[in-house]
């Protein structure tokens, strides 16, 4: 009889052993399910799900933890928690275990908090928890997308504002592209330095089809920097025109 308890535990003991160490239920029809966490390659899980390791699925999908809750937690100061629908890479922040160097958030509609409708955010940080990329749109509203420097400005901006934004100083949707810094550089068709002393190149062929101001200086096949002191045309070749009106101006 005693052999017989020996060959039944050596036998059972690790199923025994598993179903403590698991403490969750499995269904007929394949589910498994429990209340705790689960750790796979750990035996600290400090989340649903904590794996240490790598992953594999052909699909997965991730969601809100509570729209409701998102909305009205105090006052939507911690939307980030309850919006967060995926959050990957290094913590950028060592206090806080929901901001990642990527993230994207599924915002619900806040009261005109942060948008009168529900928007889509997509977020990159660097390791000094400063946010490098940001992308907005809103549902039926706007679209940003936002480039920052190491300190955190602004230096790339491009979306569109809406007749009704009050910074829209017309009456029609208009799309925007600003490179703030002062000393900016767009090329066409070129390297950005091919002129290093223009902020605007264009290597082609360029066309306006209505007015072009400066206050500059204009020079047609001479450089700015050969124009005579005092002269805001400069012209190196032939010009052909119908009419030119020279009109003195009053002191």
């Amino acid at each position: 009889m005693k052999s017989k308890i020996i060959t039944f535990l050596l036998l059972y003991a690790p199923f025994i052993i598993y179903c403590q160490q698991w403490g969750g239920s499995a269904s007929m029809n394949g589910d498994i399910f429990r209340d705790g966490n689960v750790g796979i390659g750990t035996n600290n899980p400090t989340e649903k799900l904590k794996v240490i390791g790598n992953m594999y699925a052909n699909a997965a999908t991730f969601e809100m933890t509570d729209e409701n809750q998102a909305v009205n937690s105090n006052n939507f100061t911690d939307w980030y928690k309850y919006s967060r629908s995926l959050s990957l890479g290094r913590m950028t922040n060592l206090l806080d275990k929901y901001e990642r160097r990527f993230n994207f958030y599924d915002l619900p509609q806040t009261q005109g908090i942060f948008f009168q409708k529900s928007a889509a955010v997509f977020t990159i940080k660097d390791l000094n928890n400063i946010y490098r990329f940001i992308f907005n749109s809103v549902d039926e509203g706007e679209t940003r997308i936002e480039m920052r420097d190491k300190f955190g400005n602004e230096i790339i901006k491009a979306g569109n504002l809406l007749p009704n934004n009050p910074n829209n100083p017309t009456n029609e949707n208009i799309s925007f592209l600003h490179l703030l810094e002062p000393n900016s550089r767009l090329s066409v068709g070129t390297w950005v330095f091919y002129k290093p002393d223009y902020q605007l190149t264009v290597k082609g062929k360029g066309w306006f089809e209505n007015d072009l101001v400066t206050n500059g200086k204009i020079g047609v096949g001479i450089e700015f920097v050969d124009i005579p002191s005092g002269y805001k045309l400069a012209v190196t070749g032939k010009v052909i025109c119908e009419e030119v009106k020279v009109q003195l101006q009053s002191d």
